[in-house]
């Protein structure tokens, strides 16, 4: 607005001019620029006038002012270049419009961008075209490795940075010695030389078959063939049995042939009976040796179960258990077949006596009928009567009773039987001690019979003794004789012998038998039991004790002990080691007793170690406190095992280099030396990549891992890209990166 604002006062000005000298001619005046023809003059007009009213430099001020404010906001044009970002403009600097300064807003009012031409900030080229394989890329950058365009120089671009894809992150085709271990190559120490552990070829050299073990099973074992790694021939694995799955388990190093079951479910079948009358099935198997196999698998017995009894109309029917073979669609299962077990017709008799159950039963002519029960019987729809019996009487000592009786033509009837009754026959009642003899005589008590007892109370006689016999004289009952008088004459106990005196010195007691009145008596005498002398054989001592047999009377009993006496544990005081001395069982030279000072030679007590955890300590060889054993030491030198995890050894390929370490390492409780104080079990882990790449004698260098058996996983330095190519230089991109840069 300030430029338009400029030029419009210098026309006006000159106008303004023209108007005082043609003393306020009106003459129509063009536009200024074109574009204010409709909004000057106006305003001019009426500033001249105001002006001459009020003073021509008020006048002219205040004409001129208002009406380029006027007729510029009214009349003027957007355009690129006037300092204003209009639409469709992206920006608009007004004279700093340029075409050939980097990062200016160009003359058509666009922004800098790729392919304009000029290098702007952020871009390494810009040549102005959209061709994608010159020097300069279509995004404005500089061609590189790894950006997708096959570059002079380069082998291949496949548009990353990764080894082992088919084109090396170095623009190279993979190739023996290029530092990466591609497929096919068993190790690549980035050269081509033999004798350095990996041969011109890409094999491992060796000495020994150990050499070009690749730990792996199922690959076959690798062998050393004149310093050179030979593959070797994986384990044959099919067993030629069709039904068995052929494996090669890595983890256990063995060829496997697990049973698959599955693979015989065509022998296998649904139920059906066997000749056995058995209900079967057929169920295939996979056998290891022979293949498929179909095993006879039972399920129910039918045969073997118990057959029953029921009614079936009027006959009594037996149902036997069967198998029933598949039909109409109904598979094979346990039924039963029905026999006629009794024809109930055939046995129905005519008008009869029965006993059922104990019962006396009168049956007239009747209709066959069959009756459930446990179990299920014949019988007849009619029954007539059960017989049955009359009341007893009793009269004058005479009982009569009525049983039932049956006739086939009378019916039920009952037939009197009188007996006596009975007065019981005398009995002997009491107790053993003061027994009475009972007499009865016959009665009747209403229709039963009674009897009426008389008692009289039997008595013992007095004892008598005699020359040692005593007779004592007891009561008793006849139940035919009546009371009496029982004697018995026994010899009087001298007491059976006996043992007195103490365990050491036991006495035989002897007793003779002997009367004091009418009561017996004993005399006693005794006899001093004594010991034999001891021996001692083979470290053992027999000694002969005295003992007392109340039957034989005084003897002896050999007793035979192992001579014994603790162990001896004592501590050398020169070297402080602990020794032990075991106890001999051995006699003395009198050949009576055991000898104390019978010790072998000393032995060394045996340290040990200790386990917690992942900590093993070890105990030196003490003497307990009584010094009769052998003891250990407080811990000491404590070895911490989880230490040795994460330790390398040995390095391996995989396919590329990997190391095995120690992992989970723990203290045996089990160790006898410090060399097995731990067991640990092992990892393999590949050697991790290393994608920094830096600047070096002017080409991009990277990092190729490999596995030294001193370190474990470590890299050394490899060419990547090859930067003294003519045209190109390396370029750091920052702290791990760089690449070849073309200068264009």
């Amino acid at each position: 607005m300030s430029y338009l604002r400029s030029r419009v006062h210098v026309v006006c000005l000159a106008a303004l001019c023209a108007l005082v000298v043609g003393c306020g001619a009106q003459s129509a005046a063009p536009p200024v620029d074109g574009g204010v023809d409709g909004g000057i003059t106006p305003p001019v007009d009426a500033g001249m006038d105001a002006g001459v009213d009020a003073g021509m430099d008020a006048g002219v001020d205040a004409g001129v002012d208002a009406g380029v404010d006027a007729g510029v906001d009214a009349g003027s044009v957007p355009r690129c270049g006037d300092g204003v970002v209009d639409t469709g403009e992206q920006c608009d600097t007004g004279d700093d419009l340029s075409d050939d300064t980097p990062d200016a807003c160009r003359t058509d009012c666009t922004t800098p961008r790729c392919g304009d031409g000029v290098v702007d900030t952020g871009e390494g080229c810009d040549d102005g075209n959209d061709v994608d394989t010159d020097a300069c890329r279509n995004d404005c950058t500089a061609p590189r490795c790894g950006d997708g365009v096959l570059d002079p120089g380069e082998q291949c671009d496949d548009g990353n940075a990764i080894d082992g894809d088919g084109c090396q992150r170095t623009c190279r085709l993979p190739a023996c010695g290029d530092g990466v271990l591609d497929p096919g190559e068993r190790c690549d120490d980035g050269n081509v030389l033999d004798g350095d552990g990996c041969q011109h070829d890409c094999v491992p050299g060796c000495k020994s078959a150990a050499d070009c073990a690749d730990g792996t099973f199922c690959n076959g074992a690798e062998t050393c063939v004149a310093g050179v790694c030979k593959l070797g021939a994986p384990p044959p694995i099919d067993d030629g049995v069709a039904c068995t799955m052929d494996a090669c388990d890595e983890v256990r190093d063995a060829v496997t042939h697990t049973p698959n079951d599955a693979a015989c479910a065509a022998m296998s079948s649904g139920p059906s009976c066997d000749a056995n009358g058995r209900l079967v099935r057929r169920a295939g198997r996979c056998d290891a040796a022979k293949g498929c196999v179909a095993d006879t698998v039972l399920i129910d017995d039918c045969a073997a179960k118990p057959s029953t009894l029921t009614c079936a109309g009027t006959n009594v029917a037996r149902n036997v258990p069967v198998c029933v073979p598949a039909a109409g669609g109904t598979a094979a299962h346990c039924g039963t077949t029905q026999t006629i077990a009794m024809d109930c017709s055939a046995s129905l008799p005519g008008a009869r006596c029965a006993n059922e159950g104990g019962r006396l039963v009168y049956h007239d002519d009747a209709a066959p009928v069959c009756l459930p029960g446990a179990p299920p019987r014949c019988g007849s729809t009619d029954m007539t009567a059960v017989c049955t019996a009359g009341s007893a009487t009793c009269t004058g000592g005479k009982r009569t009773t009525y049983a039932p009786n049956c006739d086939p033509v009378k019916g039920c009837g009952q037939t009197p039987t009188t007996t006596n009754c009975p007065g019981k026959d005398p009995a002997c009642g009491g107790t053993p001690a003061a027994p009475t003899h009972i007499t009865y005589t016959p009665a009747c008590s209403g229709s039963a019979c009674a009897t009426t007892a008389s008692t009289e109370a039997c008595t013992a006689g007095d004892p008598t003794c005699t020359a040692g016999k005593r007779t004592t004289y007891a009561p008793n009952c006849d139940p035919v004789k009546g009371c009496g008088q029982t004697p018995t004459t026994t010899n009087c106990p001298g007491k059976d012998p006996a043992c007195g005196g103490t365990p050491a010195a036991p006495t035989h007691i002897t007793y003779t038998p002997a009367c004091s009145g009418s009561a017996c008596a004993t005399t006693a005498s005794t006899e001093a039991c004594t010991a034999g002398s001891p021996s001692c054989k083979g470290g053992r001592v027999t000694t002969q004790t005295p003992i007392c047999d109340p039957v034989k009377g005084c003897d002896v009993t050999s007793g035979t002990q192992t001579c014994s006496a603790p162990d001896r544990c004592t501590v050398v005081t020169s070297d402080h080691i602990a020794q032990l001395q075991q106890y001999i069982p051995a006699c003395d030279a009198a050949g009576q007793s055991c000898d104390p000072n019978s010790y072998g030679p000393p032995v060394g007590c045996p340290s040990a170690y200790t386990c917690s955890g992942t900590v093993s300590s070890f105990h030196s060889a003490e003497c307990n406190g009584a010094g009769t054993a052998c003891a250990l030491g407080p811990a000491s030198y404590p070895y911490d095992c989880a230490s040795r995890n994460g330790q390398l050894i040995q390095c391996l390929n995989l396919g590329r280099p990997a190391e095995q370490v120690y992992t989970n390492c723990q203290c045996d409780a089990s160790a006898t030396s410090s060399a097995d104080r731990c067991k640990c079990e092992s990892v393999a882990r590949a050697c991790p990549d290393d994608t920094r790449t830096f600047c070096k004698n002017g080409s991009v260098y990277g990092y190729s891992a490999y596995c030294s058996s001193g370190t474990g996983c470590t890299t050394k330095e490899v060419l990547v890209n090859d930067c003294t190519r003519p045209g190109y230089y390396c370029w750091t991109i920052d702290a791990s990166s760089a690449e070849c840069r073309y200068l264009g």
